[in-house]
């Protein structure tokens, strides 16, 4: 099951999809792109790249199509757009993507549980399973573009493959 989130922000949604099944979290490239007040045409560049791990899917809205890239791949992808972001956006985004290079070792350390302690893994898997845990990412996830700390609720609605 996949769920989608967006973080509150007045100025700008990261779309976030967490694949419950793969406990595998993907971000919207376009969205993260606007963040960084990025022309969202730099999301194709990713579709060359990892046009194996990229999730394209396409907006209900607009009918466009959306980029999903794991989020253990964002912070190369930051990487590959930094010299085309000006000097503030570039700050944000070395943030972001140190706060992403955190995750993925965090997710690392997850999956050497499987091997070393399977029940340790097993009770972090039917937390990850709960509304709670998708939620708690989605914080951590939303603040690392954020100044001040959201105070609205966040939202989860549910998506589809």
């Amino acid at each position: 099951m996949d769920t989608l989130t967006k973080t509150p922000s007045s100025n700008s949604e990261i779309l976030f999809l967490i694949d419950k099944k793969t406990q595998q979290t993907k971000i919207e490239l376009g969205s993260l792109l606007c963040a960084f007040s990025a022309p969202t045409t730099l999301a194709k560049a990713a579709a060359s790249i990892w046009e194996n791990e990229l999730l394209i899917k396409e907006d209900p809205d607009s009918g466009s199509p959306l980029y999903y890239l794991p989020m253990q791949l964002s912070a190369d992808f930051i990487d590959l757009i930094l010299d085309q972001l000006d000097s503030d956006s570039r700050t944000d985004a070395v943030q972001f993507r140190d706060a992403c290079r955190t995750i993925e070792a965090s997710a690392n350390k997850i999956s050497r549980l499987q091997q070393t302690k399977p029940h340790v893994y097993e009770t972090w898997l039917k937390w990850m399973d709960s509304d709670e845990a998708t939620q708690t990412m989605h914080k951590i996830l939303s603040r690392q573009h954020q100044h001040p700390p959201a105070t609205s609720p966040n939202h989860a609605a549910p998506g589809g493959q």
